[in-house]
């Protein structure tokens, strides 16, 4: 399992228990989020540092992956170096991850700008009425953590100082996601959209058969973007993974 913008492989912990024993579940973290590590420089760099850690653990395929929105870029560009070195993925699976990004004016504010706004929107999707919105305001992020803690976001030892750099390393990677080209892959791959968000402006963000051989199975789960972590959303998730391998012969291969 690849982390989604903010680096932790944590937030996949219901989708491991909702597996059970049958699949152990393995899981990356950014490099940035520890003290003195330097954040990676593309997606591709990425990926490769992953496959590397990865054949560590399992040295040849097929390979399982899964990726929550951003996790899901880095989890399609490691098939495509896994396929390019003779390995196999059997499935892919995105957890509402977008593909074909607009062009972005956003691109052009500074990093601490970025960093501030970024703040604001978790400040606000977390419904904490602060009037001012400061990086610097160590009790405001205090706030932060403990709620990210309670849903089970953020590891539970998670200080401000770790807040700070999980907020660089989210800017840092919707950087990289603007400079990324998302290439071809040969398989299959299971979509899970969050059926409870608007629908998008453009389609063709979550148009992914146009970079796999193999057909894209979409599945709509009742759930927001954001907690596709979640016990109910994951068990969901589980349910149409487990039913694939059951019914692969009903699923375009």
């Amino acid at each position: 399992c690849v982390h989604p913008g903010g680096g932790f492989g944590t937030v996949y912990q219901n989708f491991a228990k909702a597996l059970g024993n049958d699949y152990p579940v393995w899981a990356f973290q950014a490099r940035g989020l520890e003290i003195n590590e330097t954040p990676h420089t593309s997606i591709a760099e990425m990926a490769t540092d992953y496959i590397e850690a990865m054949r560590n653990i399992q040295s040849s395929g097929p390979y399982l992956l899964l990726g929550w929105s951003f996790g899901g870029n880095v989890a399609q560009e490691m098939t495509v170096q896994l396929e390019t070195i003779g390995e196999s993925v059997e499935l892919l699976i995105l957890l509402d991850t977008a593909v074909n990004f607009p062009e972005n004016t956003d691109r052009l504010d500074s990093h601490q700008e970025k960093l501030q706004n970024e703040l604001e929107k978790i400040s606000q999707e977390l419904d904490l009425e602060e009037k001012n919105i400061s990086l610097e305001d160590e009790a405001l992020l205090k706030k932060i953590i403990d709620k990210l803690i309670e849903q089970k976001i953020v590891p539970l030892n998670t200080d401000v100082a770790a807040f700070r750099r999980i907020l660089n390393i989210y800017v840092n990677n919707l950087d990289l996601m603007l400079t990324h080209k998302t290439n071809n892959c040969t398989c299959p791959i299971l979509l899970a959209r969050a059926a409870n968000e608007p629908a998008p402006l453009n389609a063709q963000v979550f148009e992914w058969g146009n970079y796999t051989d193999k057909e894209v199975i979409q599945e709509n789960i009742n759930s927001t973007h954001g907690n596709m972590w979640g016990v109910e959303p994951s068990q969901e998730i589980v349910n149409y993974f487990t039913n694939y391998f059951n019914n692969k012969n009903t699923f375009p291969r």
